[in-house]
């Protein structure tokens, strides 16, 4: 009976390791990525990717910026053939990260904006 209690100590603080262990990573990985500096110049880069993206889609050749009018032209462009589908997984993940851990940052762009005009 003391053996096989014993062994129960010994799984439940072997589970207790891992779970320590496995949170300090998910902290130090939460840390370093969502350090500000890091955060605003990956959403920059993100939301230029995304303007870039839709310019392909609505703009044949790309040579000039041109607002996005709606409806949408029924053809696609064959320049958005030629992008990677991880250039839009990237921006969709990004997008989720944001909303997890920083939504605050979705004010930036709009504050950002404002003080340009």
């Amino acid at each position: 009976m003391v053996t096989f209690f014993f062994t129960q100590m010994q799984n439940c603080d072997i589970c207790t390791n891992v779970c320590f262990a496995g949170m300090t990573l998910y902290l130090c990985m939460k840390a370093a990525l969502t350090e500000p500096r890091l955060v605003e110049m990956s959403l920059n880069f993100h939301l230029a990717t995304a303007t870039w993206l839709s310019e392909i889609a609505i703009n044949e050749d790309c040579k000039t910026f041109e607002p996005v009018k709606f409806p949408l032209p029924n053809s696609v462009p064959f320049a958005l053939t030629c992008v990677p589908e991880f250039i839009m997984g990237n921006v969709t993940d990004f997008t989720l990260f944001l909303q997890r851990f920083k939504e605050d940052m979705y004010e930036v762009p709009v504050l950002i904006l404002r003080l340009n005009t």
